[in-house]
């Protein structure tokens, strides 16, 4: 039986000195996502199922927006209906390569103008769109035209981003692409100790992941986990959602890569020798 003892063991073990031995790094992504390093194991843990949502917003041809924000490389390739758009809105590289295309097959009777933003949060949203608001007022006072924006997403992602960019007076027309299901990976994880004896780090891809965790594992274990084992984020948006768990070992990537997550980890690991 794997129980809490087994999760406790595993996370003294992760904040040993000696870190010369292969570091065993459970990643919640899918496992072809992972490069392969000399000095560290990577075990994928699949911690989410997307699903696309049948019934979705369908939007009239003669209807144009000003703006289509995509946050995600799911709220893109799941959505049935691409509407007429002057500016499509990336959130980083990844996401803008993938969109592209569709891009292209889908803006035959327009050119819409692309920006991509070195952004891996919601704030950083929030701040181009708070930018081109005061650029286009330009000091004046008089009302300015609403813009409309249409943004589709996952049924699980945080409502806050809409609503700030609704308060900074956008029409935005919400349209949920996909839904992410959270699955347990407490059979998963518990293997892994079993099989390696120890893990040393775990590797936070999205909030949701942290959901995965907290359905997965009881109380005490989570508490464990907190105390002693480390969590490198992917992005300000994971990271602060650890922060806001109150996790105490808790880092954030200097870029929202893999191995911008394994140089974190090798960095931190080499504070705790130091």
């Amino acid at each position: 039986m794997i129980g809490a003892h087994h999760v406790s063991r595993a996370s003294v073990r992760s904040s040993s000195k000696k870190t010369t031995r292969v570091l065993n790094v459970v990643v919640f992504r899918e496992e072809t996502s992972l490069p392969k390093l000399p000095k560290v194991r990577f075990i994928a843990c699949r911690a989410l199922r997307i699903r696309p949502v049948k019934t979705q917003l369908r939007v009239a041809k003669e209807t144009v927006y000003d703006y289509l924000l995509v946050t995600s490389q799911n709220a893109l390739r799941y959505l049935k209906w691409i509407p007429n758009a002057k500016t499509w809105v990336f959130m980083g590289k990844a996401t803008a390569r993938i969109a592209r295309k569709r891009m292209k097959r889908n803006s035959k009777d327009y050119s819409p103008k692309a920006v991509v933003l070195k952004v891996s949060d919601s704030r950083g949203i929030l701040d181009y769109f708070h930018r081109i608001r005061e650029m286009e007022r330009g000091g004046q006072k008089q009302p300015q035209p609403i813009k409309k924006i249409f943004f589709p997403r996952s049924e699980l992602a945080d409502k806050n981003t809409a609503s700030e960019l609704r308060r900074l007076g956008y029409q935005v027309r919400i349209c949920y692409s996909y839904r992410t299901e959270i699955l347990s990976v407490r059979r998963q994880v518990l293997q892994c100790i079993k099989k390696f004896g120890s893990i040393d780090a775990f590797f936070i891809t999205s909030p949701s992941v942290l959901r995965a965790l907290e359905k997965s594992f009881s109380k005490a274990e989570i508490r464990i986990w907190k105390e002693r084992m480390l969590f490198i984020a992917i992005g300000k948006t994971s990271f602060q959602a650890l922060k806001d768990r109150e996790f105490r070992r808790a880092v954030c990537a200097p870029a929202p890569r893999i191995m911008a997550m394994v140089m974190a980890m090798a960095k931190t690991l080499a504070s705790y020798r130091d």
